[in-house]
């Protein structure tokens, strides 16, 4: 029993034993003066000894109750000290139970206010925990936030929850649980994910200012993005070509627009033609390609092969030209690629070895016409042919500098051959009689 609670019984007991005691000692004399009066007495008596006996019971049940209500407080706070996560308790007058690990987990040494749990948070994460407390206290909404230090050192799952006995006794409590792997770990990952981000907006930034026209399509085949480049080739701004869907002119007179396109759906691999097309009033020659991509869909890109085409041809009549001129030559010439095949001879050559020029025409190899001349009996007697003319091949990648030599025919006459390596690649042989 409680010592206020004993001394109030023992107060109250020892009041009302005195006067039973007094009215048990005048018991005979008032029975004496009157038995009204004696048996008003002896009531008196029974209820004040019955006013005692409550008052031991009264006593006795109080004490119970606290008993049993110290022994319910004991097995809340046992089963509160048996949660995995340090806990923070706030009763509904102020009044606050805090688990003993709960500060060392923040870096402090006593946790006595709310606010103090705030301060050891990040700013942002101490507002989002202020709030979402003060909602559980006001409306006994349950929440749960992830939460980190200020130095960012820890991550925390703070979770709150309100608790109600059945005397109406109310606690909201406050749990953390330390995920400071998993936090990092999602740190981490924002990070590789705004990294990735910015990467992939520097791409597009790129693939936007690049002078060369770009485009992507979809699964239909349709536009869903290109590049200023391309835009410009159609006088337009890449909005208003997707939302258009317009496409750069078809090739030939009866090609469609989105024909390479759907070549590249039905073959699976990229495709490329040229197209001619009208940039800024001149004629520009154009070679488009359309590249399949991993994930569906397909990329698109042009590039101006316009100077590509006027310098081929250049070369073209200057190699016309100088053939010209090598067919109005007395010595034989011919030169061979570096395919080992023969690109061009003159009529001497075709003159000095009795050589048909239709064949000469289909490009044989230098090999082939060695083997022709050895069976007509056009070129000297060699012991050892075969050596002879591995090593008459290998000129082509051995060569470096002009080599001359003397030949003598089975026919008598004697050639000055001359073999020079050629700029474009290959060699060119010279012989005159």
């Amino acid at each position: 029993m409680k010592p206020a609670v004993a001394h109030v019984v023992a107060i109250a007991g020892a009041a009302l034993l005195g006067l039973a005691g007094i009215g048990w000692m005048l018991l005979p004399l008032w029975e004496a003066q009157s038995p009204v009066l004696g048996l008003l007495t002896l009531a008196l008596l029974l209820t004040i000894a019955a006013m005692f006996l409550r008052l031991l019971a009264w006593s006795r049940g109080s004490e119970l109750d606290m008993q049993e209500a110290k022994a319910e407080s004991g097995r809340l706070l046992a089963l509160l000290d048996a949660s995995p996560d340090p806990w923070f308790a706030m009763g509904a007058g102020g009044d606050l139970a805090v688990a003993p690990g709960f500060g060392a987990l923040l870096g402090v040494e006593q946790v006595r206010r709310l606010d103090e749990v705030e301060q050891a948070l990040a700013p942002s994460d101490a507002a989002a925990l202020h709030g979402s407390f003060r909602h559980l206290t006001d409306s006994g909404q349950p929440f749960q936030i992830n939460v980190r230090l200020a130095d960012g050192s820890k991550f925390f799952q703070a979770s709150g929850r309100r608790g109600e006995g059945a005397d109406g006794t109310v606690l909201h409590v406050l749990w953390l649980r330390d995920i400071t792997a998993q936090g990092q770990e999602q740190v981490r990952r924002q990070e590789q994910q705004c990294a990735q981000a910015a990467e992939l907006d520097r791409a597009r930034v790129l693939l936007s200012t690049l002078p060369v026209p770009l485009w992507r399509r979809g699964a239909s085949l349709d536009l869903d993005w290109c590049n200023a480049a391309y835009a410009a080739l159609l006088d337009s701004t890449p909005n208003d070509v997707l939302e258009a869907r317009r496409e750069l002119p078809g090739g030939g007179l009866f090609g469609g627009p989105r024909d390479l396109a759907q070549r590249v759906r039905d073959t699976g691999g990229a495709q490329s033609e040229e197209r001619f097309l009208v940039v800024d009033g001149d004629r520009r020659l154009f070679e488009l390609t359309e590249i399949p991509l991993p994930q569906g869909g397909m990329i698109g890109l042009a590039v101006d092969r316009t100077r590509e085409r006027t310098l081929k041809d250049e070369l073209t009549r200057h190699v016309d030209a100088h053939g010209e001129v090598l067919h109005q030559l007395g010595s034989a010439i011919a030169i061979y690629g570096p395919d080992m095949r023969i690109k061009f001879h003159n009529h001497a050559y075709a003159r000095l070895w009795d050589m048909d020029t239709g064949w000469l025409s289909d490009e044989p190899t230098y090999g082939e016409v060695l083997e022709d001349l050895r069976a007509r009996r056009k070129l000297t007697e060699e012991a050892d042919f075969p050596r002879w003319k591995k090593q008459q091949l290998g000129l082509f990648t051995s060569l470096i500098e002009p080599m001359e030599e003397l030949i003598h025919l089975p026919d008598g006459r004697t050639l000055r051959s001359l073999v020079v390596p050629h700029p474009f690649g290959g060699l060119m042989f010279v012989a005159e009689d």
